[in-house]
């Protein structure tokens, strides 16, 4: 995995995750992902996972 592909996955977890904090302190109220507020997190984590190799 390039480098290139490495930091875009970080970014993607990074957005997501603000997203999720966002929506957590009801800011960003987007109804359509609030079921899946706990999945948010974890592909988050597994983006993150799977760059940092």
């Amino acid at each position: 995995m390039s480098s290139k592909t490495r930091s875009t996955l970080k970014i993607v977890s990074i957005i997501l995750i603000v997203l999720w904090a966002l929506m957590a302190k009801a800011i960003i109220v987007v109804p359509m992902l609030g079921p899946y507020m706990f999945w948010i997190v974890i592909i988050s984590f597994i983006l993150l996972l799977v760059s940092s190799r």
